[in-house]
């Protein structure tokens, strides 16, 4: 029964995918709605990007206080010439995101139109201060009515496409979850040392990366974004070396006027060329 059921949500999706408008003969179930939200690699056919259980909106790399994300909701069965409604509610027991503060409501009736396999739900989900310390989820489910039951409770990536992010042989198709952060990470261009255990030498232009540090670049150059970070083109090393200069300069007057910055470890915040060397995790310790 399941392959049953596997094979009529493929001959679905084919159909839903490719805009063909001729119906589903062997067809014989009741017709459902499933999640099928697809992202991955820029690189690939998008075609084969595989059906995916989350979400990640990560808004340090946005660049926005709120931003938009699509849920595509398709159906199984043939066309039909009517529109056809389901339900997509919130769910409260898996949810820690918070209602206007983290994301909008949407509508809980939503509508496939006449001659459609398939929908696309929007909701609009907010920064807030709390994403910066924790990851906060968004889950949705979907609801049957009188016009669509639901399909896939148990979804299985296809043979032919790219295996989900999240690893698993199998899912709910009938939840999706949005995961809500704000962390500053690493980015991509950061000229200092990308393995860092206590007692690691800060090296390179910049030294290791903290949140801190980050912050303190943003406060003499607030015009650089995150998004910055993220390739050479934006941030080649004739940049690198103009912030680094400029930091250190600023590390270093501080330092000789007796108001250094401490990273969280208590060590010398370090930018290269300060007159110091500074090793993770080991705190400064003041000369008397």
């Amino acid at each position: 029964m399941k392959n049953i059921i596997y094979s009529l949500i493929r001959i679905s999706l084919l159909i839903g995918l490719s805009g063909c408008e001729k119906d589903v003969e062997t067809w014989h179930g009741e017709d459902g709605v499933y999640f099928y939200v697809q992202w991955g690699v820029d690189w690939y056919d998008t075609t084969y990007w595989a059906a995916q259980p989350y979400t990640k909106i990560e808004f340090v790399k946005q660049g926005t206080s709120e931003t938009t994300v699509k849920m595509r909701v398709m159906a199984t069965g043939p066309h039909k010439n009517y529109d056809r409604h389901f339900r997509i509610v919130v769910d409260q027991d898996s949810t820690s995101a918070v209602e206007n503060e983290n994301y909008l409501p949407i509508e809980e009736y939503q509508t496939l139109r006449a001659g459609t396999h398939f929908t696309d739900v929007y909701v609009t989900v907010k920064n807030s201060k709390a994403l910066t310390d924790e990851e906060r989820r968004l889950v949705f489910r979907l609801l049957p009515t009188e016009d669509l039951s639901l399909a896939c409770p148990v979804w299985e990536d296809f043979n032919d496409m790219l295996t989900n992010d999240a690893g698993l042989d199998e899912f709910d198709g009938t939840r999706h979850t949005i995961i809500l952060n704000d962390f500053i990470t690493r980015p991509t261009v950061w000229p200092g040392p990308t393995t860092v255990t206590t007692g690691t030498q800060e090296l390179g232009l910049f030294g290791i990366f903290s949140k801190e540090k980050y912050e303190e670049i943003l406060k003499e150059f607030p015009e650089l974004t995150y998004e910055d970070f993220m390739s050479t083109a934006t941030m080649p090393t004739s940049k690198q070396r103009v912030i680094s200069n400029k930091m250190a300069n600023k590390l270093q007057s501080l330092y000789d006027a007796g108001t250094p910055i401490l990273e969280n470890d208590g060590r010398l915040m370090w930018f290269l060329g300060v007159s110091w060397n500074s090793f993770y995790g080991i705190p400064y310790v003041p000369s008397n």
